[in-house]
């Protein structure tokens, strides 16, 4: 017995020796071939290794393989799927007697694999082979059919600055990532799961720290504890709750937790991964924390506090990656809605710029390329909105972004003092916009909206103003230019400033009568003002204001030029009350002084229309001259005046006092003297009389015009 026990010692450690000698003794060439041969059924590719084979198989098995490729599909490109400079295995062997793998090392260096799915969606990681055994390999199945693994231990498993690719022809899709080290940790197959390294994607470098608490558990589809922990230039992402492989939808995995976004710059972000955003200012920082939950195409933030540019806020978010462009609905609660960056390139953090009355609309392009690029559907509670050139305080709106147009329906909004509501339609999809606007605003402080609208600050009171507008264009030139539409605006306890139409009526019927007046405000105050407008390419015309106060009642009617900021506008105010008050006897109800209001709209002009004005006195407060005397208080008659001697006698004009029997007394005559013509010079055969001078002269001296 002793002795038979030796001999299988003596045999063992042959054996062992012959293992231990064979790569000695047995050509690598052969090894390379039988490997090669084993890859190739396995997969139907074919697997070259061009380089040096090194083996040894006790007391663990160790293979290195270098400068080795792996075939493409038949017609792929490139026609190799893989190639690595070097692959190294240490494997142990006496835990394969208990079933159990572990693999002391695995490393790939510099390994370069190309991903690719055709056109028909198959991916070039699937290998065409049979899928059932030959007959003659039944029993080999048969025989290790029952055969599996009770464990996996991974020890130094890495990836040395490999490239790896992945290109999908159906999209274009193409995702190239570079200088890859990674390093990954699996003490037993129940987890934890460690892979922390590092890659560049499109230049920038990103670091990857994840852990997955049951790797086995994550890979059948079932949830469990992972982190994940994103840092780049770009982006910073942090994520703690559970997670499970998934094979449908955009998304790899579905996963649920909590949740920290950093994005130092969306617009960067937006450019590195291939859709650049083309808007003039704005997307900056944007920050979400809160709870998120991934599948399949989608990607849902509740109870979310975000932070982008200069607006917060909070409120949930839905993103769905699964459509040809990303999708975003939700609701936000926002401290602020501030546009003035996407449209006009202005900081959120600038003092907000009121317009300027005598400056040119911007003929700089407004690139709204950005509401093309996602769509989305939300609901917007803010406590403030801000345009370039206006700002609302507390408004709700529904927002609506479907293929590059864009609705906002603002249900309440807040405005200078006002309140209103609005619908607004952005139509986006050429480059060509188109804008159509309506609106019902009640209350509003006129002074302060026209003034942030254009520095235009003759006018204030309370106002309610509708609007149905369209325009189209590229700039904001184009879009005051081709503005077409109608509306009405009433106003009321307010004032117009520069211009006092009861002083200038009040003046003319004074001067009539022999009156002074006195001097006051620059400003006509009203208790009703308003009428209807419509706009044709950029021209506002009215012909029907009206303007109510206690002693005057003005109609006007012109046109308002919103593309050169000029008005051409004409007043009629008339007069309703008498020069001394109730009772008096020097009436001037119905005296109408027409008053033309132009210029551009920082430097409006005010004077009197002289020509119709004097026509209007002459016919209303002369009647064009009588032939029958006044009669006086004794029961007299007074001899009638012509209407020049009264005008003549309200300026001191050329004209002596009225004389008592109905003709003009004449001033004493000049001394005659001879003259003598000279002899060259035929004598003048009759003086011609001097025309007199008309209405309108008259009143232009009247009211210093000339």
């Amino acid at each position: 017995m002793r002795r038979l026990l030796g001999i299988l010692i003596l045999l063992v450690i042959v054996v062992i020796g012959i293992l231990l000698a064979a790569p000695n003794f047995i050509p690598m060439d052969v090894y390379k071939s039988q490997i090669a041969q084993a890859a190739e059924r396995s997969t139907g590719r074919a697997l070259t290794i061009n380089g040096d084979l090194k083996i040894a198989l006790f007391p663990r098995l160790q293979i290195e393989l270098n400068d080795v490729a792996f075939a493409n599909r038949e017609g792929g490109d490139p026609s190799e799927m893989a190639t690595m400079d070097r692959l190294s295995i240490r494997l142990a062997v006496m835990p394969l007697l208990r079933r159990e793998v572990v693999i002391e090392s695995f490393v790939l260096e510099r390994p370069q694999i190309i991903l690719d799915v055709d056109s028909r969606g198959r991916g070039n990681w699937e290998f065409d082979i049979a899928t059932t055994p030959a007959d003659g390999d039944a029993s080999a199945e048969a025989e290790g059919g029952d055969f599996a693994l009770n464990e996996v231990s991974l020890g130094d498993v890495r990836l040395v600055d490999g490239d790896v690719r992945f290109r999908d022809h159906r999209s274009g899709a193409d995702y190239h990532m570079q200088d890859i080290d990674l390093t990954v940790s699996l003490p037993t197959l129940q987890g934890p799961l460690g892979l922390d390294g590092q890659l560049t994607y499109n230049g920038e470098r990103l670091n990857l720290d994840t852990t997955v608490a049951d790797p086995r558990a994550f890979l059948d589809g079932t949830q469990t504890a992972t982190t994940l922990a994103l840092r780049s230039g770009v982006i910073r992402l942090a994520f703690g709750g559970t997670a499970a492989m998934t094979n449908s939808g955009a998304l790899p995995v579905r996963a649920g937790g909590d949740t920290a976004l950093n994005v130092p710059s969306v617009r960067r972000l937006a450019a590195w991964t291939g859709s650049p955003i083309e808007s003039p200012g704005g997307f900056g920082p944007l920050e979400i924390n809160g709870r998120a939950d991934a599948s399949g195409d989608t990607i849902n933030f509740s109870n979310a506090t975000l932070l982008f540019d200069d607006m917060s806020g909070t409120g949930n978010l839905t993103v769905n990656l699964g459509r040809s462009r990303p999708r975003i609905n939700g609701s936000l609660e926002l401290n602020k809605v501030d546009v003035r960056p996407y449209v006009s390139g202005e900081t959120s953090s600038a003092p907000r710029r009121r317009g300027n009355a005598s400056s040119e609309w911007s003929t700089e392009p407004i690139n709204l390329a950005a509401l093309r690029a996602f769509d989305m559907d939300l609901n917007v509670t803010a406590d403030e909105v801000l345009t370039s050139s206006i700002q609302m305080g507390r408004s709700v709106l529904d927002v609506t972004l479907r293929n590059g147009v864009l609705t906002a329906v603002i249900q309440e909004m807040a405005l200078y003092d006002g309140g209103g509501t609005a619908h607004l339609e952005v139509d986006a999809r050429q480059d060509v916009a188109i804008i159509r606007q309506r609106a019902t605003i009640s209350l509003v402080q006129a002074l302060p909206l026209f003034t942030d609208l254009a520095n235009f600050s003759a006018l204030e009171g309370l106002g309610n103003v509708t609007m149905d507008l369209t325009t189209r264009g590229r700039s904001q030139r184009d879009f005051i230019s081709a503005l077409n539409g109608t509306g009405e605006i009433r106003f009321r306890d307010g004032a117009l400033k520069g211009i006092n139409l009861a002083q200038l009526v009040r003046s003319v019927g004074g001067a009539a009568f022999g009156i002074e007046t006195a001097r006051g405000p620059q400003q006509t105050d009203f208790a009703e003002l308003g009428g209807t407008f419509q706009i044709r390419d950029g021209i506002v015309s009215n012909v029907d204001m009206r303007l109510l106060n206690p002693l005057l009642r003005v109609t006007g009617a012109g046109t308002t030029n919103l593309i050169n900021r000029t008005v051409e506008y004409r007043v009629d105010p008339q007069a309703v009350w008498d020069l001394e008050g109730q009772g008096a006897q020097r009436d001037v109800t119905g005296l109408t002084v027409p008053v033309l209001i132009s210029g551009t709209w920082d430097n409006l002009q005010f004077g009197p229309d002289v020509g119709a004005l004097g026509q209007q006195f002459l016919r209303n407060q002369l009647g064009g001259g009588t032939s029958d005397g006044a009669t006086t208080e004794d029961g007299s008659t007074e001899p009638a005046v012509s209407p020049e001697s009264i005008l003549r006698g309200l300026i001191g004009g050329g004209g002596g006092p009225a004389a008592t029997d109905g003709t003009e007394a004449t001033a004493p005559a000049e001394p005659e003297t001879e003259t003598t013509p000279a002899p060259d010079e035929p004598a003048e055969e009759e003086e011609t009389e001097e025309e007199p001078p008309t209405p309108e002269d008259l009143f232009r001296q009247l009211l210093g015009g000339g």
